[in-house]
């Protein structure tokens, strides 16, 4: 279950990354990934906790996958 977050992490801050630009290098692309989705993620506990929802695994996780739905 815990690959699961990470890889939703990982194609989250990925798809973020490729958002913002276009000119980085494969070595910035592969270090700013994580960071980036990892970043994103405590955005979307924030969020999830002011608005009232629980910050359960079940809610993180379809957070991510309608963000990288969106995107």
């Amino acid at each position: 279950m815990s690959y699961l977050i990470f890889t939703l992490i990982f194609i989250t801050g990925l798809l973020i990354v490729l958002l913002i630009s276009d000119n980085f290098s494969f070595g910035e692309k592969l270090g700013l990934t994580p960071l980036i989705g990892l970043g994103y993620t405590t955005f979307v506990m924030f969020f999830l906790d002011a608005a009232g929802l629980g910050i359960r695994y079940s809610n993180v996780v379809g957070a991510l996958i309608v963000t990288i739905a969106i995107a």
